[in-house]
């Protein structure tokens, strides 16, 4: 390991950085129960219902799309020198904004494989190519201060964005149309990417500079090695479990969406412990890795049978 690389977190700064990112993932939890209570009460049933439809699609897009990306950079920073560091992450905003572009046209209305009621959303022709593109790559928002061991940058990059995402969505609703809440959605997912873009501006430098220097060309290659066995390894776990969300909107009326979103969001709230343990692990010293997860594994396991 470089000289220059950053320090591997200790079990103290373990610990306080695991409580650190947990409440604030809790707010974003709760925020995410009282959203949709309220976009019931403001949005008409059948734009309610291409809200939600819309969120689910982009959930099961999300469960490939990042392809473990933004979780590697967890254990890439803290073993590299600052250049490679930057070429990390503009590598990674690149190859994740292509990832979204990718995933918005597959889920557009031109889609002949989507079910009819997805491609039936209004909106969707403009707007899952545009959310999607930027959302992807904005979800590193939720991991460059953390990657670079400034847990309280990144709880306060999360409880900020989880109350502007709700402020803007509800205001949004008060019009009562599904295609102003993808707007305000879009404007939302653009500031998030504007902070992705700025933290990575402001830590690694211009984006230029670390990707064409030509100073680490195996630095893709390397990254992707990484990836590749946890990104397949999400996807198959996740994808089926985002696709089962998808299914029971077709069947129920559209006011039993808003019971479906509380659920799903009261089903992940208990993970939020074990999850920011595991995002840190992997900055962690080595002799600490073996304990953690054993204990990770049994918070999951506890947390699973709380959900």
């Amino acid at each position: 390991m470089s000289s220059t690389a950053t320090t591997l977190i200790t079990n103290a700064s373990l610990k306080r950085g695991a409580l650190t990112l947990s409440a604030p993932a809790m707010l974003d939890f709760a925020l995410q129960l009282l959203l949709p209570v309220a976009l019931v009460r403001l949005l008409p049933p059948a734009a309610f219902a291409d809200y939600r439809l819309a969120w689910l699609a982009i959930g099961a897009a999300m469960a490939v799309a990042p392809f473990a990306l933004p979780r590697s950079l967890f254990f890439l920073l803290p073993r590299a020198e600052p250049a490679l560091r930057a070429a990390y992450v503009h590598q990674s905003v690149l190859l994740l904004l292509l990832s979204g572009l990718a995933a918005g046209l597959l889920l557009g209305p031109w889609n002949p494989i989507l079910p009819p009621s997805l491609r039936a959303i209004s909106g969707a022709a403009w707007f899952m190519p545009a959310f999607l593109t930027l959302w992807v790559a904005a979800s590193l928002a939720e991991f460059l201060p953390n990657a670079r061991d400034d847990t309280q940058g990144q709880a306060l990059v999360i409880v900020a964005l989880a109350v502007l995402r709700v402020a803007m969505v509800a205001m949004a609703a008060i019009w009562g149309r599904a295609d102003i809440v993808f707007g305000a959605l879009l404007a939302y997912a653009a500031i998030k990417l504007g902070v992705v873009m700025h933290h990575a501006w402001r830590h690694y430098g211009a984006p230029a500079s670390a990707l064409l220097s030509g100073r680490y060309p195996g630095a893709l290659h390397r990254q992707l090695a990484y990836v590749l066995p946890f990104g397949l390894a999400s996807a198959l776990f996740l994808l089926p479990v985002a696709l089962v969300r998808l299914l029971p909107p077709a069947a129920f009326a559209d006011y039993r969406l808003a019971w479906l979103a509380i659920g799903a969001a009261m089903a992940v709230a208990p993970f939020a412990l074990p999850r920011s343990l595991f995002y840190l692990l992997p900055r962690a010293e080595p002799a600490l890795r073996a304990a953690y997860v054993h204990q990770s594994v049994l918070l999951l396991l506890l947390s699973g049978l709380a959900a």
